[in-house]
């Protein structure tokens, strides 16, 4: 007398399979979230490229950062030159590509 089951997956078979789909499926949408999310940015560095476009003095100081992951990131940057506060919308992705804007 044969046991088990011969037509196809037993229930924990069946439970362990979809398991493992579930956290693949889980991993790549996380891999696609911090990939393209605006994690990717050094204030230094944002620093630099604003400097290096022109959008700001070389004075110009950092005051703050509000990092958004699925939104522009928000960068407050103190102009001396002008003694006033700008407000410059960050889209980084993993390449360190930075894409600046003045408006949402």
């Amino acid at each position: 007398m044969k046991s088990g089951n011969q037509r196809g997956f037993t229930v924990i078979e069946l439970l362990v399979v979809i398991v493992v789909v579930v956290m693949i499926c889980f991993a790549g949408i996380l891999a696609l979230a911090v990939s393209s999310g605006n994690f990717w940015y050094t204030e230094d560095g944002v620093l630099r490229s604003l400097k290096a476009r022109d959008m700001v003095s070389q004075n110009a100081t950092i005051l703050e950062t509000r990092r958004h992951v699925f939104d522009y990131t928000d960068i407050y940057v103190y102009e001396p030159s002008t003694d006033e506060k700008l407000v410059f919308y960050l889209d980084s992705d993993i390449l360190f590509d930075y894409d600046f804007s003045r408006n949402k």
